[in-house]
């Protein structure tokens, strides 16, 4: 086996939604331009308090497309959950 085939070569395959620690956190900018305009929309409105209903009828978009949107908003800021991309935000915004 080659060095760059070993397993010690490649960083460890994460989970779905889970934090990586060893990633740098993201500034609010950086996450905020990582998004598309509507992640971004969602992600404001999270940031907000608004429920998914609430984002939903706001958007005009269906309840499974703000589902959808969240799923890529977490995976884009390696947050686990709501509550983790809102302190992200807010952390971020300091």
């Amino acid at each position: 086996m080659t060095p760059a085939h070993s397993p010690s070569a490649s960083p460890p395959l994460q989970g779905h939604g889970e934090p990586d620690a060893s990633q740098p956190a993201f500034s609010q900018h950086a996450l905020l331009s990582a998004l598309t305009s509507r992640e971004r929309d969602v992600a404001l409105l999270i940031a907000e308090g608004f429920t998914n209903d609430q984002i939903a009828l706001r958007l005009c978009i269906s309840l499974s497309t703000v589902k959808s949107h969240i799923q890529n908003i977490f995976a884009k800021a390696h947050v686990p959950n709501r509550t983790a991309l809102v302190a992200l935000l807010h952390d971020a915004a300091r």
